[in-house]
């Protein structure tokens, strides 16, 4: 068997349209397709021009398979096996105030950190998503040398 890279990840969102504006104004996503599930719920496949990285989202009323349940208002992010959805960026310093500006909130602003016994120093901040996912923006080129 070949493997080909992850086709994308799925999202469910309690306000669909917020969640398609964040990721295609801040990320710099388009819309590849849109669709309706057979109970009338919303859902749309994203990319990335030219990097072929995808993301799905769906309304909060799809019946699509999920792990964990999700946060109740005002609850911390729910913990499980998805610890957040990661953005490669060239300057994440902007690409926080971009989100930042509209509309998100900040988990964690950001910071330089070093990973691993042979320190690799990469910046990253993560933001509140509007969906309740939590979202990182990384330059992590020195991981990718």
């Amino acid at each position: 068997m070949h493997h080909c890279g992850m086709a994308h990840v799925a999202l469910k969102s309690p306000d669909w349209q917020r969640s398609l504006d964040f990721y295609t104004t801040v990320c710099g996503f388009e819309v590849r397709h849109r669709w309706r599930m057979p109970n009338g719920a919303q859902a749309a496949m994203l990319i990335m021009p030219g990097g072929g990285t995808m993301l799905e989202i769906f309304d909060d009323t799809a019946d699509v398979p999920a792990q964990g349940r999700k946060a109740a208002a005002g609850e911390e992010p729910v913990q499980g096996a998805l610890l957040h959805l990661a953005f490669r960026v060239d300057d994440v310093d902007a690409a926080y105030a971009a989100a930042l500006n509209w509309g998100a909130t900040s988990f964690r602003a950001p910071v330089t950190v070093s990973l691993g016994d042979d320190a690799h120093a990469v910046r990253n901040a993560m933001l509140n998503g509007p969906g309740g996912e939590i979202v990182e923006f990384i330059n992590d080129k020195a991981l990718r040398r």
